[in-house]
């Protein structure tokens, strides 16, 4: 599921889950393997908009982005 070559900008963990970044048209990808596989989760922001920090609590994520679709 993560695109070959993606430039990951950020990486965390929480509980059972590991969450990446990229930037880019990548997005927010999370792995429940230890990296072996990744779904991509960006259900909600804009498209083509870069992951530049995450925050991982017991019962969220919070993701800040840059850039988005154009109006």
């Amino acid at each position: 599921g993560l695109p070959a070559n993606a430039p990951v900008w950020v990486l965390a963990s929480g509980g059972e889950s590991v969450y990446l970044g990229t930037i880019g048209d990548g997005g927010l990808y999370v792995s429940n393997d230890e990296g072996a596989t990744w779904s991509r989760r960006d259900t909600g922001l804009p498209e083509r908009s870069s992951t530049v920090s995450l925050a991982v609590g017991r019962d969220y994520l919070l993701a800040g982005i840059v850039g988005s679709s154009p109006p």
